[in-house]
Parts: C-alpha cells; sequence; structure tokens
C-alpha cells in the first residue's frame, strides 16, 4: 500500500471491535503506515515491512493495539513508532 494518508487505518468509534491481520504487506511511502484508532481496534502484523512513511510508520490513538508477530521490520519513517504487544511464537 503506497501514496496514501494511511497505508491502513483501523478505526473503531461505534462501540463495537475491529480486527485485521497484516502478513507480508509493504507499507511504504505514505504518511502513515499503519494507524490503528479505538480501543477496540486490533491490529495483528507479521512479515511484514513498514517504511519510508513521512509522519509516521506504527501509530496509535485512544487505545488501539497493535500486536506483533515479532517478524517485522519497521524503519526509515518520520517517527516508526512500536506496537505495544508482541506475540510470543507458538
Amino acid at each position: 500500500m503506497a501514496r496514501n494518508s494511511s497505508g491502513i487505518l483501523l478505526l473503531e468509534t461505534g462501540g463495537g471491535s475491529s480486527t485485521v491481520t497484516i502478513d507480508r504487506t509493504a507499507l511504504v511511502h505514505n504518511s502513515r503506515g499503519l494507524h490503528v484508532d479505538g480501543a477496540n481496534a486490533t491490529a495483528r502484523i507479521g512479515d511484514s515491512t513498514v517504511t519510508g512513511n513521512t509522519l509516521n510508520g506504527l501509530i496509535i490513538f485512544n487505545s488501539g493495539t497493535i500486536d506483533s508477530f515479532g517478524t517485522n521490520k519497521v524503519f526509515g519513517n518520520g517517527t516508526d513508532g512500536a506496537p505495544n504487544n508482541t506475540i510470543p511464537p507458538i
């Protein structure tokens, strides 16, 4: 996903829940690579590259969650950011 405001925007504001799994994906050359917003919004990311995003690589608002499988490459963004949870290998 490239050349967008957000490569992936996961937004939950309606009281439900939203979960997305991102695997083997390149989030490059956007304003934000992965943007997760809302207490019941969860993104799980693995084997993915997040780079060259002008503002943020990974960004979390309003208690959202980014779970990482620990196999991602996040570098070279305005601010790289970090997941707030790592899922251990099975």
